[in-house]
This record gives structure tokens, sequence and C-alpha cells, in this order.
């Protein structure tokens, strides 16, 4: 059975879709405690099996951080944090920022997570085994 979630950037600019295997509100978001993160208020989700995609009506801005692996995709408008990307085996994955979603406040606590301890190696391995392939579109 396939569950779906959806969302928006603050001004609209950008709206997702995620489709997965169980209810959104099962899935528990997880808070990076690097500095970056922290100040962006950031909480993720993702789920192996799910598929989450993003439509824009201008391009991503996108910046880097830490091992500089993945991108971190922000409204072009409203400078929010929407999702961060990596291209994994030919193909993006990724994971959402989950306070976008309008089932956040039905939510659970995000999990806090320090990824900033792992080794890019570990990393990648991380985000293969997490993330959920990402499709971007503009509108």
């Amino acid at each position: 059975m396939n569950h779906s979630a959806s969302g928006h950037c603050s001004c609209g600019n950008t709206t997702l879709n995620l489709s997965l295997p169980l209810p959104v509100t099962d899935l528990t978001p997880r808070a990076c405690d690097c500095d970056f993160c922290v100040s962006h208020q950031a909480a993720y989700l993702s789920h192996p099996e799910g598929q989450l995609q993003l439509a824009s009506k201008m391009p991503f801005r996108t910046k880097q951080q830490g091992s500089k692996q993945a991108q971190f995709l922000f409204c072009s408008s409203c400078n929010d944090l929407i999702a961060v990307i990596c291209q994994i085996r030919g193909e993006y994955k990724g994971t959402v920022s989950a306070r976008y979603l309008s089932e956040y406040s039905f939510m659970k606590e995000a999990l806090p997570i320090s990824p900033k301890v792992l080794s890019p190696k570990e990393k990648w391995t991380r985000w293969e085994q997490m993330w959920m392939p990402v499709a971007i579109t503009n509108r």
C-alpha cells in the first residue's frame, strides 16, 4: 500500500510530494546536530522504499557542506532548505526537510543524529541505505 504526503516551501514556489510504504506519521525525522542544519532548523525524513518529487517554479539554489558529497537544495525565492540530495549509483537519492510537509505537526519528534562524526565513505553508505529516489521538475 502506498501512502502519500505533500507540502511546500514558505512562499509556495516549491512543492513536495512523497510516496511512502507507510504513513509519514509512522516515520521519525532526523535532526542533524551540525551548525549548518541547526541554523536551518532542519529535520530530515526519508525511507529507502519511498519516492520524493520536487517541483519548483525556479531552479534551486544549492550549497555543499561538510564532506561536500551532497547538495542542499534551497528555494530560490524564500531560501527555505527543502531537501538534501546526492548522486548514488547513477541516480539522485535524498531526504526531505520534514518541516515543510503538511503533516509535520502530527509527526514524531525528530531524533538527533550526528553525521559529522562519520567518514565520507560512511556517510555515502548510510545515505545509500536510508535515502530515497528523488525526481526534480520545473513548473
